[in-house]
């Protein structure tokens, strides 16, 4: 394999079907320039780069994944919590826009806000995708000590397919979806506290 194409020896280290032709592809990609560290991933060869952003990307999902979710204290109990925006977006509701910020708290659980005022505790940035979609990032990561009124609050979802089995596990189902029941703590009244 003496291609001189950059863009297709790229290609053909990560997607080609026999394990020779990627190594080929892999070797003339080290000879043509020496900025290619490619290491095996996947079914390929990646990127070392490339690689651990999507090994450390999937590690946060699983970290997200395994946060305690539920009812945490009693209801309208006011408490002290060192908390981090994990998830910013709202909704146009019956009574305007509604607010939704999913905060993750320092002992690892979930907690969420909803209303017309929420208190960021991140710096946020909004984004708009070419269709006219909006979405935030998340900028920085710090916790932030604040005092809030604890609500219990539970909702339910409606889950389809493939969900459906992961969430009924050894259950057999003869329809479609499921609805389920998800318990969950908002808090009310927020004031970060200051340093």
């Amino acid at each position: 394999m003496d291609s001189d194409e950059i863009w297709q020896l790229e290609r053909a280290a990560k997607s080609e079907t026999t394990p020779e032709r990627q190594e080929l592809a892999v070797k003339r990609l080290m000879e043509l320039d020496s900025k290619y560290d490619l290491v095996p991933f996947r079914d390929g060869y990646w990127d070392r780069k490339e690689r651990d952003e999507i090994l450390e990307q999937e590690a946060e999902e699983t970290r997200k994944a395994n946060l305690k979710r539920g009812h945490f204290f009693n209801d309208k109990d006011k408490v002290e919590l060192e908390l981090r925006t994990l998830e910013a977006f709202g909704f146009d509701g019956l009574y305007g826009y509604c607010n939704v910020r999913v905060y993750e708290s320092k002992c690892g659980r979930i907690f969420k806000y909803l209303g017309s005022c929420p208190p960021d505790l991140n710096e946020l940035e909004d984004h708009y995708t070419k269709s006219g979609k909006w979405y935030t990032t998340i900028e920085d990561d710090s916790f932030y000590k604040v005092s809030a009124t604890v609500k219990h609050s539970e909702y339910s979802r409606r889950v389809y397919g493939d969900e459906l089995v992961k969430d009924a596990k050894d259950r057999t189902l003869d329809f479609q979806y499921e609805d389920i029941v998800e318990k969950e703590t908002r808090l009310i009244r927020i004031k970060v506290e200051d340093e």
